[in-house]
């Protein structure tokens, strides 16, 4: 998502590349993002449904739509406002708008994202989602690789915020 901020990894050649889009993949990788939601949310919770993208929007579906992919996320509060809340959140599919769908589909779009719903403002051409940790297997090494970042741009509020969460890796 271009809106998105936060770590990528890129491979420096064609065997990297392949073997790193093989684990991406059959799923091996582990991805993990921070974000501003809308509201109040706090706890955690498993989310899981069917996703299917039209022209320029997800959305969530029935399970015998055609072109329904199954997703599935895993989100946990960090902190908690009446207006917004900032959350983890844990990928267990990989899916094009994915967390922003299934958080605006919970009632909790993400701030800024306009395309969702969202009716609060965040940074022009951005949305409060930042990918804050990428862990997979280095394409051509045998060793663990970790990236990891928590946003250092975003404002007032948010920031604040942020300097209060406790996230551990």
């Amino acid at each position: 998502d271009r809106p998105v901020s936060g770590v990528m990894m890129l491979a420096r050649t064609s065997k990297g590349a392949s073997r790193l889009s093989a684990q991406i993949r059959e799923r091996t990788v582990s991805k993990r993002y921070v974000a501003a939601v809308e509201g109040r949310l706090e706890g955690g919770q498993t989310l899981t449904g069917f996703l299917r993208k039209d022209r320029d929007r997800s959305r969530i579906v029935s399970k015998g739509d055609a072109d329904a992919k199954a997703v599935r996320l895993t989100y946990r509060s960090l902190w908690a406002s009446d207006t917004f809340s900032i959350v983890d959140v844990e990928l267990e599919t990989g899916r094009a708008h994915q967390i922003r769908v299934q958080l605006a589909q919970a009632g909790h779009p993400l701030v800024g994202d306009r395309r969702y719903d969202a009716t609060s403002a965040f940074l022009p051409k951005r949305i409060a989602l930042h990918a804050s940790r990428f862990e997979c297997k280095h394409p051509t090494r045998n060793e663990q690789v970790v990236l990891s970042a928590l946003p250092d741009d975003w404002p007032g509020p948010f920031a604040r915020a942020l300097s209060q969460v406790s996230y551990s890796e």
